[in-house]
């Protein structure tokens, strides 16, 4: 079973601090930025809850947000400073461990990514 909890409160946290949806505010501050052309979206549950794992990217979506990551959160589109180099550290770094369990042995968990123990 996959929980979703951090996602939906970090969803409500946002929304709440900025009067913008989740995929609103991502939009402006992120895949635009970025260059990402397809509209992308949070998937909602009937009861207008976000669903952490409802994200709509295309794969060259995905490829920017992995560049932007890679040039230290800056957009490969501009050299604009997107994201703290130094939360990316923090949120590609093990926050809490998969353990040896199947079928994940030796993964952990970042901010959000999953990591391999072993590389």
């Amino acid at each position: 079973m996959d929980a979703n909890t951090n996602a939906n409160v970090i969803s409500l946290i946002v929304e709440t601090v900025t009067g913008q949806t989740m995929a609103k505010y991502l939009q402006d501050k992120l895949w635009r930025p970025i260059g990402v052309q397809d509209p992308s979206y949070i998937l909602k549950d009937n009861k207008g809850v976000s669903n952490g794992s409802g994200w709509v990217l295309t794969a060259r979506d995905c490829a920017k947000i992995g560049e932007t990551l890679r040039l230290q959160g800056k957009s490969p589109m501009t050299g604009e400073q997107l994201l703290d180099p130094a939360w990316i550290a923090e949120a590609t770094s093990q926050q809490s461990v998969a353990g040896n369990a199947e079928p994940i042995p030796n993964f952990a968990y970042g901010y959000f990514w999953w990591l391999d123990r072993d590389n």
